[in-house]
């Protein structure tokens, strides 16, 4: 399977691949939550393939077992994690996210260098990114 993102639930732009980030401008745009139709919860960093920490639902997520997939295949309502937290941190699913048409990867240079939503002092962690190419 190549490259597939989906769109936050709450901006609407696509959870964006390791590969495609700018160290310091749209980190945040890479760590997402997602939530199955049977109300499953993973938070992670999104792998580029449909998948939050390199794991599929049913595989370390915080709140049990579920059926095994991405979250494109499952249907998840998925947001970066700053959306979510500024949603109120929902814990129940409420639609599939659409597919993101530039996969969260192939886009113009600049396109997604958009600010974290949060307010600077609610900031957390930068993860360490691999720069693309």
């Amino acid at each position: 399977m190549g490259f597939v993102s989906v769109c936050c639930l709450r901006c609407h732009h696509p959870l964006l691949s390791p590969y495609s980030i700018t160290p310091g401008r749209n980190d945040w745009m890479g760590i997402g939550v997602s939530i199955t139709p049977d109300h499953q919860l993973q938070r992670g960093t999104h792998d580029g393939y449909g998948r939050l920490n390199n794991h599929k639902h049913g595989e370390h997520s915080e709140h049990g077992q579920s059926a095994k997939g991405d979250f494109v295949r499952m249907r998840c309502s998925v947001w970066h994690e700053a959306c979510w937290e500024l949603d109120g941190r929902p814990t129940r699913y409420q639609r599939p996210s659409v597919r993101a048409r530039d996969q969260g990867y192939f886009f113009a240079a600049g396109s997604y260098d958009l600010p974290n939503p949060r307010p600077k002092h609610d900031h957390q962690h930068q993860p360490q990114r691999t720069p693309r190419a």
